[in-house]
């Protein structure tokens, strides 16, 4: 597929957060126009949770809407920050809280027909309140700490209108939903496969400890009760093999100590 083609830039106004950039491009068919972007720095998100499990979240008025927003700390990314260390260091000012483990969600473009930049986030887990927030000059903001329920609520009845820290708590709490169902199929696993040990021991006695840490390794069983528990196990472990493989773009997590 052809694409235009950047000719020029030139800037049309700048702001300390923002520059306006004027392009003149070429399309496929040969056509030149102008087109206009906006240029920001890159941003971060950090969707933290309490050890009791409560979500660490601001509200603060956005002179974008005229009014106040729900959604999670975050900013801009300080010139020499790495992503995460700006998502910590938002979350500790704007909130107090901090500790925990750390663990990217991910990018995203916010606005690809716009701009260029990402927003970066993260999931802190087991956060405390450290210290007090420190609040800007010109921010007005106030620390809210949500249970689960109140955030799917807010995510589903359109009271969090903010859509970079929705998807930051999508993210985040798909990553609890996925570790919670994968405890709970290790737990499932480990049950079953108590369950085929038992059973194939009382199908052959002679069966070894070490026979027994693989069971469906050893010569062929013919019993359809073993082959039925044998393969509830196979199903187990397939499922929980996959779901581990889902969460391997989270396997970056840090402590935040």
């Amino acid at each position: 597929m052809s694409v235009p083609r950047r000719l020029s830039t030139r800037v049309l106004a700048q702001t300390p957060w923002l520059s306006l950039l004027a392009h003149q491009v070429k399309d496929p068919s040969g056509l030149t126009r102008e087109v206009t972007t906006l240029e920001f720095a890159d941003w971060v998100v950090a969707s933290a949770r309490t050890v009791d499990g409560r979500w660490v979240l601001v509200r603060q008025f956005r002179h974008g809407v005229e009014g106040m927003t729900v959604e999670p700390a975050g900013g801009i990314i300080d010139e020499g920050e790495s992503p995460q260390e700006a998502a910590l260091r938002e979350l500790m000012e704007e909130t107090g809280y901090g500790g925990g483990n750390v663990t990217s969600l991910g990018s995203a473009h916010p606005n690809a027909a716009l701009s260029s930049n990402r927003v970066h986030y993260f999931f802190v887990d087991g956060v405390q309140k450290l210290a007090e927030p420190e609040q800007a000059p010109d921010e007005l903001t106030e620390v809210l700490l949500l249970s689960d329920e109140e955030v799917e609520l807010g995510l589903d009845s359109g009271s969090f209108s903010h859509a970079l820290g929705m998807l930051a708590l999508m993210r985040a709490r798909g990553v609890v939903s996925r570790r919670g169902h994968l405890a709970t199929l290790l737990k499932l696993e480990e049950y079953q496969l108590g369950r085929v040990r038992a059973l194939a021991q009382r199908l052959r006695p002679g069966l070894t400890a070490e026979d027994l840490q693989s069971p469906h390794d050893f010569p062929e069983l013919d019993d359809p009760d073993w082959h039925f528990e044998d393969g509830q196990l196979a199903g187990i472990k397939a499922a929980r093999i996959a779901l581990a493989r889902s969460l391997d773009v989270f396997d970056g997590s840090t402590s935040a100590h």
